[in-house]
C-alpha cells in the first residue's frame, strides 16, 4: 500500500490533493537527500496527524546540519557538499503550490 493510499479516507477533492502534495513533497526530498550511508536519507518519516496536519521529519542526530544548508561559520564548514542549499527551498517550493 502506499502512503497516498493510507490517505485515501472519504474526504473531499481538495483534502486529497494536499495530501497528494504533502507525499509528494516527502518522496522528493528522500530523492534529494544527500547520500553518505544512506541512513540519511532512509530515515525520513511522514506521520498524518489528521485530515490537513503532516508531520515529517528525520530522526537522524545531524539532520538539523544537513538541512540548514552549507554553511561556514568561523572558517569551519558545515553541512553537505551534495544538498547545498538545504531543506528550506523545498519548503517554500511547498508552500507556493499549496497556495495555488
Amino acid at each position: 500500500m502506499t502512503l497516498l493510499q493510507e490517505f485515501d479516507f472519504e474526504v473531499d477533492k481538495d483534502i486529497k490533493e494536499v495530501a497528494s502534495k504533502v507525499v509528494e513533497f516527502h518522496g522528493d526530498l528522500i530523492k534529494a537527500s544527500p547520500v553518505d550511508t544512506g541512513e540519511f536519507r532512509d530515515a525520513w518519516e511522514l506521520i498524518p496527524n489528521g485530515k490537513l496536519s503532516w508531520t515529517i521529519f528525520n530522526p537522524q542526530s545531524y539532520s538539523s546540519i544537513l538541512w540548514a544548508g552549507r554553511k561556514v561559520i568561523n572558517d569551519r564548514t558545515y553541512g553537505s557538499e551534495q544538498w547545498p542549499e538545504g531543506g528550506e527551498p523545498m519548503v517554500d517550493k511547498l508552500r507556493e503550490d499549496l497556495s495555488k
